[in-house]
């Protein structure tokens, strides 16, 4: 393993290099964008339940567990928390898509999370045989088909815990389009992009982007509010949100111009619920007393200034791509992960 890269190599009986695949740090490197893409092409994919059929253990070696994760646990229905057991908790992973590593349980834990998408598998190749570090080759499939390649380290420390992973994916295959296998995977005649799968990835871009600009929102709400919402329009902001909030099983507040209000709206038509729209204005610069009033409410009760806003049986789930101060993930990650439908079921709406 080099500074910014790493090789694997086999020799034969005769002590002959008779393998070698490299793979070095990339110039472009996409880090969330990635994440998202997966993520909006996969939006109306539910992920499938598994029932776990490996048999736990423990390995202390590179290779032991670089096997035991992706031959045993994994293909046998693991989740990641089965890997973030083996790791320790100071350890470092560098994915090479991103500009600087992940450091530590709890950034580790919301990385390999976030990678956990329906219609994606990592399948090793090749497997080194090391007892303090280890190197294997890897393919991704994605929805059955061959995807990109690319290149991993282990390294243990002095307990058995992994301390150190690299990531380095290979440029994908000559004439492969991953998203495109992933549109496909959620419609089978979606080989290609459509306008709506398109659009998907673009709002979701554009809420990442959006997000690194959220302290910017939430000020800028807090002075409209200020500016123009007096007591009376503080007052019947209130209690509009209140009555609103529990008028339907779900309650949508939305802007009538929002791309991602409306995203959010198809979303929820294409699960068949019912729901209840609540339209504060036609953008969040043109909301009046009230409106800017009740934006700031949202804000100061859960951490969204943002719109669309969803409730689910009363209680605040986030907006489209972003979630909400108490954790709630948003209306994509919820579909991603399964719990969407039942989450509308339990509050009546479906």
């Amino acid at each position: 393993m080099g500074l910014r890269g790493t090789l694997y190599a086999e020799l034969n009986d005769a002590g002959q290099l008779r393998y070698v695949r490299e793979a070095s740090e990339p110039i472009l490197k996409p880090g969330q964008a990635t994440e998202v893409l997966l993520k909006a092409a996969t939006a109306n994919m539910e992920k499938p339940v598994k029932t776990p059929t490996f048999k736990q253990a423990t390995p202390k070696s590179a290779s032991g567990v670089a096997r035991y994760l992706w031959e045993v646990a994994y293909p046998g229905g693991a989740s990641p928390s089965e890997a973030l057991r083996l790791f320790s908790k100071d350890i470092v992973y560098e994915d090479f898509n991103y500009e600087a590593p992940f450091v530590g349980i709890p950034a580790v834990t919301e990385f390999v999370n976030a990678f956990d998408i329906p219609g994606i598998d990592f399948v090793p190749l090749k497997i080194s045989e090391g007892d303090r570090a280890c190197a294997f080759t890897w393919k991704v499939l994605i929805n059955g088909q061959d995807g990109p390649q690319g290149l991993s380290f282990y390294e243990v420390d002095a307990d058995g815990k992994v301390c150190f992973i690299r990531d380095i994916p290979a440029p994908s295959p000559r004439g492969f389009r991953p998203l495109g296998a992933l549109a496909a995977s959620v419609d089978p005649v979606l080989h290609v992009f459509t306008p709506a799968t398109l659009t998907r990835a673009a709002l979701g871009i554009a809420s990442a982007a959006m997000g690194l600009l959220k302290p910017a929102f939430a000020a800028e709400a807090k002075w409209q509010a200020q500016t123009l919402g007096g007591k009376e329009a503080q007052a019947e902001a209130l209690k509009q949100l209140d009555e609103s909030i529990a008028s339907a099983p779900v309650v949508v507040y939305t802007y009538t111009l929002s791309p991602f209000s409306t995203e959010a709206l198809a979303l929820l038509d294409a699960t068949g619920c019912e729901y209840k729209t609540v339209e504060l204005g036609l953008e969040w610069f043109l909301l009046d007393g009230v409106g800017s009033s009740i934006r700031a409410l949202l804000l100061e009760r859960y951490g969204m200034s943002s719109l669309p806003h969803i409730f689910i049986g009363g209680e605040s789930v986030g907006g489209l791509y972003s979630g909400n101060a108490a954790g709630a993930p948003g209306l994509v990650e919820l579909k991603r992960r399964g719990e969407l439908t039942g989450m509308l079921q339990a509050a009546g709406a479906l």
